[in-house]
């Protein structure tokens, strides 16, 4: 008895060394698995822009009035921008070609809704990007996409439309016989990324 307990003990505290051996060959299986797949996984690049709310010279409580009309004309255009349709057109046009691999197995819905909340963003500049409650002042336009070269023409063109869509607004408004409010001024345009910053290759290898 004194034997077993005597055995039992050691072999409680120091596993088989066949533990060891399928312990080693899984280590080296997924060491390997995970090697390929970093190999797989693409990088992601993200080009930015920055946009700045510029008000018209104006009386003070017209101009108060003038921005949240404005906030609110900014919120509908990016409504617009980030609709099922316009970001479907941004996809499949040939000169971007987006998601190419993607959108073979998976339905064009998801991929829209996938680029919608992973990877674009479209807000205010923190921590100055509002004046005020409701005041929008400045917005940052992101997009991050494996290739850094139509990761900057995808911004540019979200950058255009912006710019377009708030042109044709005011004239609108004009048209109405309506004063002008604000305009959109480019601060920064869309940049090209130099280095991805997620699923690097190296990194996850």
């Amino acid at each position: 008895l004194r034997r077993w307990l005597a055995a039992r003990r050691v072999a409680t505290r120091w596993p088989h060394p066949s533990y060891w051996k399928y312990t080693l060959v899984t280590a080296a299986i997924g060491a390997i698995a995970f090697g390929l797949l970093s190999f797989v996984s693409q990088d992601l690049y993200v080009s930015a822009a920055l946009l700045r709310v510029v008000p018209f010279p104006a009386g003070g409580a017209r101009m108060a009035q003038g921005a949240i009309e404005y906030t609110a004309r900014l919120r509908h255009l990016t409504e617009d921008i980030l609709s099922r349709d316009s970001l479907a057109e941004l996809i499949q046009r040939p000169v971007f070609d987006l998601y190419r691999r993607e959108r073979r197995p998976l339905p064009l819905e998801d991929i829209i809704d996938d680029m919608r909340h992973r990877h674009m963003w479209i807000g205010p500049t923190p921590p100055f990007g509002l004046a005020g409650p409701g005041h929008l002042t400045s917005f940052d336009i992101l997009f991050a996409c494996p290739d850094r070269h139509k990761a900057q023409r995808v911004v540019q063109e979200l950058v255009k439309r912006f710019i377009e869509g708030s042109a044709a607004a005011e004239r609108a408004l004009h048209r109405d016989r309506t004063p002008g409010s604000l305009a959109l001024e480019v601060l920064d345009p869309a940049s090209l990324p130099g280095s991805p910053v997620a699923h690097n290759r190296l990194q996850v290898a």
